[in-house]
């Protein structure tokens, strides 16, 4: 099952970059779901991100997932779980975008990717509803926590 998730959100496409595509292992300091996250080598493709999930109704735990697209140019990051799914699902994928809109706001794209086990079919309907709201919610949240997020930098001396 493919699902495409589109948001127009108020705030600068490099802001938004910044904390999705740079500081992708960094998710544990900033996404609500997630209790602490670390990336195991350079941000590019083939790293790993590690996240400890918060406990939730469903249960928690912990996953992994490789970096299968980093493209600063295109401001596209992607990601497949390698690790920590549970049993009915075979695949998830997504590749996220940022593209600026003008006037200091910017889209932000998500083309996720699941697989899941054959006896799941008849819940593909409900699975796709629930990921769009989890995705969706994931990009509003990722709105109004970058610009909190941005990083300050600080002046350098200058030898003359």
């Amino acid at each position: 099952m493919k699902i495409t998730t589109e948001k127009t959100v108020t705030v600068p496409a490099d802001v938004l970059w910044d904390l999705l595509g740079e500081r992708f292992g960094e998710i544990g300091s900033w996404a609500d779901a997630i209790v602490a996250s670390k990336l195991d080598g350079q941000m590019e493709t083939g790293a790993v991100r590690t996240c400890e999930l918060k406990p939730t109704s469903i249960g928690q735990g912990t996953i992994r997932e490789e970096v299968t697209v980093f493209n600063r140019a295109k401001q596209a990051v992607g990601f497949r779980v390698i690790d920590g799914l549970p049993g009915f699902m075979r695949h998830v994928e997504n590749v996220y975008s940022v593209t600026p809109v003008g006037d200091g706001r910017a889209r932000v794209t998500s083309n996720l990717t699941i697989k899941v086990a054959w006896y799941m079919t008849p819940m593909l309907p409900v699975l796709r509803r629930n990921f769009v709201k989890l995705v969706s919610g994931f990009i509003d949240e990722l709105a109004q926590k970058a610009p909190q997020q941005m990083r300050v930098v600080e002046p350098r001396a200058v030898a003359v």
